[in-house]
């Protein structure tokens, strides 16, 4: 057989086939507002609840099988009494924004049958938490100081083979000035395979990030402990560089 001759034929069975489908099985709900934006959430005001309305778009009765969640955080309910076509119905979630802290979005999957197939509906949540505890003490919970928070506690440099002495390794920390004063801090690596660098100025309530570069060429093998510092305001903060030569 000519296979050429075989391709219009493929094609009106392919082209067919969803469309035979979708007829067999239409839509059962229609949501009037599948997706929720809640804009910003305190989490100190508590669990928000969420109302999904919905209409039995379906020419039989419609039962809502379950709800999935893609959190934790979302506890839907939800009746599994029949509703008649036309007919109206409700999902609903209560969002707990407790120890959340930013952005997000999830979703709820509503699986509802009417007695002869499954259909699935996505509803979405979306928006803001404003955590209890400021942003800037969650990202930097380390207090080193009296001027400084950081997101470490102290900066770790790991292993070092012995044949990876004379290879340079760089981590960063950062620093928050936790002060209503700008800072011209001062540097001091503490020791002569570490060098150290940071912004000239840090301004009040903002971050800096410092840079350590280590060489640690005939450093002992061994825990190591390096003492560096940031001066700053009569303020000594002290850092530890932390690792390890075998």
């Amino acid at each position: 057989m000519n296979p050429i001759r075989c391709l219009p034929l493929l094609g009106l069975v392919l082209g067919l086939s969803p469309v035979a489908t979708a007829q067999q099985h239409p839509r059962l709900l229609q949501f009037d507002a599948p997706e929720r934006n809640l804009d910003t959430v305190r989490e100190i005001d508590g669990p928000v609840r969420l109302r999904y309305e919905f209409t039995n778009v379906a020419d039989k009765p419609v039962v809502l099988l379950d709800v999935h969640t893609q959190c934790g955080c979302l506890e839907p309910t939800f009746d599994r009494k029949a509703v008649e076509p036309g007919g109206r119905g409700v999902v609903e979630a209560v969002f707990d924004p407790r120890n959340r802290l930013g952005d997000f979005l999830f979703g709820l999957t509503v699986i509802s049958t009417n007695g002869d197939y499954k259909k699935f509906n996505t509803l979405i949540a979306r928006g803001y938490v404003v955590n209890r505890v400021p942003e800037w003490q969650i990202f930097h919970p380390y207090v080193l100081s009296d001027l400084f928070r950081a997101d470490v506690e102290a900066v770790g440099m790991r292993r070092f083979r012995i044949w990876e002495q004379m290879r340079t390794r760089t981590r960063e920390i950062r620093l928050y000035n936790t002060s209503d004063r700008t800072l011209h801090p001062r540097y001091e690596s503490g020791c002569g395979y570490l060098k150290m660098s940071g912004p000239e100025e840090i301004a009040p309530h903002s971050e800096a990030v410092v840079v350590y570069e280590l060489t640690p060429c005939y450093m002992d093998p061994g825990p190591f402990v390096i003492r560096s510092s940031v001066h700053a305001d009569g303020t000594e903060t002290v850092i530890e560089v932390r690792g390890l030569i075998d």
